[in-house]
């Protein structure tokens, strides 16, 4: 299965990793450090101009990805079909 992540970006789900909540990494030190070193290195804006509402980090050639959305972490966490597993943890 793939995710689209805004635009014309999409991401095998099985490279998947993490979906991040853009405000949650305003909260958090740490996170906002990891976001803020991965930004650097390998970045792609799917969201145009709008503002970013969520973060993807990707595995990808062996490499860690991070992917700025415009969409939202529960949107995307409803495209992944995995909501329902999460709910009956």
């Amino acid at each position: 299965m793939i995710l689209h992540l805004g635009s014309d970006y999409i991401v095998p789900l099985c490279e998947v990793i993490a979906i991040i909540d853009a405000d949650t990494v305003v909260k958090s030190k740490d996170t906002r450090e990891f976001i803020k070193g991965k930004m650097k290195d390998c970045t792609c804006n799917c969201g145009g101009h709008e503002e970013t509402k969520s973060y993807i980090i990707a595995k990808k050639d062996g490499e860690l990805c991070l992917f700025a959305s415009a969409i939202s972490s529960h949107t995307l966490l409803r495209r992944t079909n995995l909501s329902n597993v999460i709910k009956s943890w």
